[in-house]
């Protein structure tokens, strides 16, 4: 893409030609514009930030503390991930700094726009531009008023669908702006942010553990190789001939650029010895650490160190660097007038070199320097987090006002009409409509009361009727699998019916007794158990794994609060997705079920989800039988009785054990292989390589203590830590149906596996059994063990 065009230029011009040529060619705007002009009237400015890196990457270091100090009075902030999720502590605290945080990475980006149209975003701000997994597709559907370009491209995107580029008077100079398509809005000090609350090891690593020798001058540039350029390399070896005992230490990327730069260094007749290449580490505290043990930063040119300058005077390493024309080349400048230290800006290769030889032939000097440094943190704005974000929101104030300037708004009087199912003998109207109307057993004509089983019978008014829907006290009492013909899941049924009469945008509200409260399953008459997992995953727009059940619409989520033991959860209507995206790939008579890639399923990671949902649920439900198979006796007799069972093994395991007797020698994984058993089944037949997984190894460990499994592994299967085709076969054996998102580990698995993956999934008779009952409990399967049933009809498709 162009940023890599952007370390062989330094023309401000040059850059703007380049990002117009990439962009006409792979990114031109759409013929139709999702947002046609509509005026939002939101009570806060509702702002995306949509970025691959929202994770262990330096944009994602430097937005956390932003994205944590932002004013939710003022902004109602939405994440859109495009990239992995790494499980990483940056990426958890990202997760609960959002009001809502969406993993599109699955999505299309056509997809993704639509999404952020109905969630009537009023400023999306692009936070990758043209870097690695970025996605500048989505804002040429034109998805929002206001489109922003900000932090992770440091130029101008070439187009015209993006309104503005946030900056600062150094990294775009005025008289610069005819090179950028967008609107500059310039902060009033750096436009790179920082996070304050990074800690920074005490305890420094010695010179020997990083390689380095124990005297001479340590000049440093951790920065991409990719920004090395040949002149800045060859003022680099020239200050190591004139500083004898230096190194140079770099950052170790590859081999082959560790080859090629000894390389350079020998025809240059410097000892390659003097280039030290420093490994990575995982924690940015102890990345940080190890700047202490670095007398002076050399910046690259023309494209700047940017996240990593910031990182190195955050450590107290002053850095020095040459300010070009262009963008990049002039950020690490703008680092150094927001911290100070305007005398380490140089604007040659001459002065440069000059000023970085001056430092380390001076020591006096570079410990001024140093000292000053350390002062300015506590005074100068570059590390002021909170500061920086309260200029950032006054910037998207100043977009918003102008958007809301262009054109005044017409508001027009319109009747509005409610609708309460199981009113009983009178409608509530939580939302003060003109017009009431209810639906129960017993009619009512002079109360607006129309009569209907909804269990069976559908919601006797035409389509498109009304602006709200309310349930109190009534889901619980809709069964979810009915044996009557053409309405068999009748709780999916009932919600079809209730996005037919709403209107587009309409509101839909449940109030209902919930699990984990008793009230929610001790009467009979609940049939219906609701969780805080039901609207979210079957039927809001992330998930809609309703859709498997014959659900045909598409609600998005507003609120969720619990009320004493009742949860209440307030949907709107949005327009469907579209098409279903699972097929049957034929690949023999025996096939295998395969998703296509073309328009993957989509789902929602919430900040209360983390580390995930199926952890949660995993735990949940399996700690008890953990602390039972702690007891020798025990494990040994529910295993032994699991692994001989004749009735699994020839209803699960004699289909899969023929099929395959010709291929013993190819690898396999388990997954959800609580105890092994699936492995153990594996290895017995004969099969040479098994490797079992499962959310926790206590009982694995057991297993693979008394010889039953070779080896095993702790994984979750919507994020497996494996390479593309890693085993040869999967098998996913009673699993599937425990996995908060199914499709994602369907995903998962076919990604690892080469050549494919097995499913056995029970089937509904079998998930219906009420297997526990009591007074007090509902059965194991009610309360959320089994967060998605599958028929074999489903998995067909």
């Amino acid at each position: 893409k162009t940023l890599a065009f952007m370390a062989l230029s330094d023309s401000a011009r040059d850059h703007l030609l380049a990002a117009q040529i990439f962009a006409k060619s792979y990114c031109p705007k759409k013929s139709i514009s999702l947002w046609q002009g509509e005026r939002y009237r939101h009570d806060k400015i509702r702002l995306a930030y949509v970025s691959p890196d929202l994770r262990e990457h330096p944009v994602g270091h430097l937005m956390a503390g932003i994205f944590e100090h932002h004013d939710k009075s003022r902004f109602e902030t939405i994440a859109i991930s495009l990239g992995i999720d790494d499980q990483s502590r940056l990426r958890a605290r990202m997760l609960k700094a959002f009001d809502r945080f969406i993993d599109a990475r699955l999505m299309s980006s056509h997809r993704i726009a639509e999404m952020m149209r109905e969630m009537e975003i009023d400023i999306a701000v692009d936070l990758a531009g043209y870097t690695a997994d970025s996605r500048t597709d989505i804002f040429a559907y034109r998805p929002a008023p206001v489109q922003v370009n900000f932090l992770g491209y440091p130029g101008t995107m070439g187009t015209d669908y993006i309104d503005y580029i946030i900056a600062d008077r150094q990294v775009i100079p005025e008289d610069h702006q005819q090179f950028y398509t967008e609107k500059v809005i310039y902060l009033p000090d750096a436009y790179l942010p920082t996070d304050a609350s990074v800690n920074i090891a005490e305890q420094t690593p010695s010179r020997a553990e990083c390689g380095l020798p124990e005297t001479g001058v340590v000049f440093c540039s951790f920065s991409h190789d990719y920004k090395i350029s040949p002149p800045i390399f060859d003022v680099w070896m020239r200050l190591l001939r004139q500083a004898p005992g230096s190194v140079l230490w770099l950052m170790s990327r590859s081999d082959s650029s560790q080859r090629n730069l000894r390389h350079e260094a020998e025809s240059q007749g410097v000892d390659s010895s003097r280039l030290v290449f420093a490994g990575r580490v995982p924690r940015i505290e102890d990345h940080l650490a190890r700047y202490r043990l670095a007398d002076l930063f050399l910046d690259t040119h023309p494209y700047n160190a940017h996240t990593t300058s910031a990182d190195a005077l955050m450590a107290g390493l002053p850095v020095v660097t040459y300010m070009g024309d262009s963008f990049p080349s002039r950020v690490a400048g703008s680092l150094l007038l927001a911290i100070g230290l305007p005398e380490l800006i140089t604007h040659s290769l001459e002065d440069y070199e000059a000023l970085a030889l001056k430092l380390v032939t001076t020591p006096s000097l570079l410990v001024d320097t140093k000292l000053k440094l350390a002062a300015n943190k506590e005074t100068y704005p570059l590390f002021n987090t909170q500061g920086f974000c309260r200029n950032l929101e006054s910037a998207y104030s100043e977009m918003w006002s102008e958007v809301n300037r262009t054109e005044t708004a017409v508001t027009a009087i319109i009747k509005t009409r409610s609708l309460d199912l199981g009113c009983g003998p009178k409608s509530k109207n939580p939302f003060n409509a003109d017009e009431v109307f209810g639906i129960d057993v017993r009619e009512d004509l002079e109360a607006n009361i129309r009569r209907a089983d909804l269990a069976v019978e559908p919601i006797p008014f035409a389509d498109n009727s009304f602006d709200y829907v309310t349930a109190y006290d009534f889901l619980e009492h809709i069964p979810r699998l009915l044996y009557v013909p053409m309405r068999r899941n009748a709780f999916v049924e009932l919600m079809n019916e209730v996005y037919r009469v709403l209107k587009m945008g309409g509101i839909f509200l449940s109030h209902t007794p919930a699990y984990p409260h008793a009230a929610a399953f001790q009467d009979p008459t609940h049939v219906n158990i609701i969780t805080e997992m039901t609207f979210p995953a079957y039927f809001d727009q992330i998930n809609r794994w309703a859709t498997g059940y014959g659900f045909k619409g598409t609600f998005l989520i507003q609120k969720q609060e619990w009320h004493g033991a009742h949860l209440q959860t307030i949907m709107k209507k949005v327009s469907c997705p579209g098409a279903e995206i699972i097929e049957r790939n034929n690949m023999s008579d025996n096939s295998f079920i395969s998703i296509p890639v073309e328009e993957p399923p989509n789902f929602i990671v919430r900040s209360s989800g983390s580390p995930s949902a199926m952890v949660e649920l995993h735990e949940k439900h399996w700690s008890g039988f953990l602390e039972e198979t702690r007891n020798r006796s025990l494990y040994d007799a529910w295993w032994n009785t699991d692994r001989v069972s004749f009735w699994r093994l020839t209803r699960f395991f004699s289909p899969i054990l023929q099929f395959f007797s010709a291929m013993k020698m190819y690898s396999w994984l388990t997954i959800g292989d609580g105890a092994g058993t699936d492995a153990w089944t594996l290895l017995r037949a004969g099969f040479g390589s098994v490797l079992a997984t499962d959310l926790d190894d206590t009982v694995l460990a057991q297993t693979q203590r008394r010889g039953y499994i070779k080896d095993f592994k702790v994984e979750n299967a919507e994020a497996l830590g494996f390479a593309n085709e890693s085993f040869d076969f999967i098998l996913c054996k009673e699993s599937l149906h425990h996995m908060n998102r199914p499709y994602a580990a369907i995903y998962e698995m076919l990604r690892v596996a080469k050549y494919g993956v097995v499913v056995i999934e029970p089937q509904d008779p079998w998930i219906d059994w009420p297997c526990r009952t009591d007074a007090t409990q509902p059965h194991y399967e009610a309360v959320g063990n089994y967060v998605y049933q599958f028929s074999a009809r489903e998995l067909e498709k």
